[in-house]
């Protein structure tokens, strides 16, 4: 039992590309928050049709300082979608904390929040990660996982617009190649979504055959950033719109790994 419990803590750990932080990595030094890149607004469809927008920034401890309420929110949304403990409240701030050294964070938590350009007002939609070098994959391929959009916002661009925005920051860093990993089970509807998306529409590639005959698979799947299918920000202040091909094909996706 301790095993088996020891066991499925480092699966977690490894798809969603933790590195052994040193005490201290994410500790907040107001010094270095000018070092983080301004938000990046993805445009996106309100589930009400009011032209909403979804705005994907690294979290920090400074929206901690904010919103008291944070990183409970980012814990009941995540849970909620995993249907068991994937996070912690105390799990989250330390991740949100990582976000403070800017440039410099290996793993950072980028947050989308939609805002109403008519009411002003604005809520979290979604969350992902991002690593610039997990220590599982090979120098220059970065990572990106925890890929969960709040329930009533799927299919509404909110998971485009977060690829988006962690697939920039590798790219900015000098990444060459991403990877993600998911589980696939053959003949699972919900598997062959995410397989459609993700091996599809996103361009990953597979390390070996689909299972078949209800056969299941850890799938770890790479692609090259320069041949990514999504276009990228060229800066980022700059907006990038999602299509309705975007919204339509990732309906449903509410996690990755």
């Amino acid at each position: 039992q301790k095993f088996c419990s020891g066991f499925c803590r480092w699966r977690a750990a490894l798809m969603d590309g933790v590195r052994a932080e040193a005490p201290g990595d994410g500790g907040r030094d107001p010094g270095l928050e000018a070092m983080m890149p301004p938000p990046v607004a993805y445009p996106a469809a309100s589930p009400l049709g009011a032209g909403a927008a979804v705005v994907v920034t690294i979290g920090t401890s400074r929206h901690l300082a904010e919103d008291p309420t944070l990183a409970q929110r980012i814990v009941q949304m995540v849970n909620g979608s995993y249907s068991y403990r994937r996070l912690s409240q105390s799990d989250v701030v330390q991740r949100l904390r990582m976000g403070d050294a800017g440039d410099e964070a290996n793993r950072v938590l980028h947050l989308a929040i939609r805002r109403d350009a008519e009411s002003g007002s604005q809520c979290l939609v979604g969350c992902c990660s991002s690593t610039l070098q997990p220590p599982w994959t090979d120098t220059g391929c970065g990572h990106w996982g925890l890929m969960v959009v709040d329930v009533d916002a799927q299919g509404t661009g909110v998971a485009s617009a977060l690829v988006r925005a962690a697939e920039d920051r590798l790219r900015r860093a000098g990444c060459c190649e991403v990877q993600i990993e998911y589980e696939y089970t053959s003949g699972d509807p919900f598997s062959e979504r995410l397989y459609n998306w993700y091996e599809g529409k996103l361009g990953f590639q597979g390390h070996r055959p689909l299972p078949t005959c209800g056969g299941s698979d850890f799938r770890r799947c790479r692609k090259k950033l320069e041949q990514a299918r999504m276009p990228s920000t060229k800066a980022p202040s700059e907006s990038v719109p999602v299509t309705r091909e975007d919204r339509d094909d990732e309906s449903d996706h509410a996690q990755q790994t």
